[in-house]
């Protein structure tokens, strides 16, 4: 029985590094966009776009964090971000799974409750 579990404890620590050093299936690439002041940050799931996040930093209150509808584009490659307990909601276009370069620019618009504004996010250096 000892040797039952000594051996059991052996493979199990063989075993755990493999399980630790597992590779993340997405890279997060981070944009940044202004509009009338505000400031917008898109982290872009680069490989699952379900990671992706849009968060609105308002002058004043505190950051509105928006997410994907879907983990897919639509049919005419836009993805819809929605914000748990607001009107406000973004679509952004041209949106793939995954990209093998991640684009300079990437493009929204923001429905504010009122209005529709355009949002051009740049990558991040």
């Amino acid at each position: 029985m000892i040797m039952k579990t000594i051996l059991t404890l052996i493979l199990l620590c063989a075993l755990l590094p493999q399980f630790a050093l597992a590779q993340k299936a997405y890279d997060a690439v981070h944009y940044l966009g202004k509009q009338d002041g505000q400031i917008f940050r898109l982290t872009l799931g680069n490989g699952y776009l379900a990671a992706s996040k849009i968060k609105l930093l308002p002058a004043n209150g505190k950051p509105i964090i928006f997410n994907p509808d879907s983990a897919i584009p639509d049919d005419k490659d836009q993805l819809t971000f929605h914000a748990k307990g607001h009107t406000d909601y973004l679509i952004m276009n041209n949106m793939k799974e995954s990209y093998d370069s991640s684009p300079e620019t990437m493009v929204g618009r923001y429905w504010s409750g009122q209005r529709w504004a355009a949002v051009e996010f740049v990558l991040g250096r």
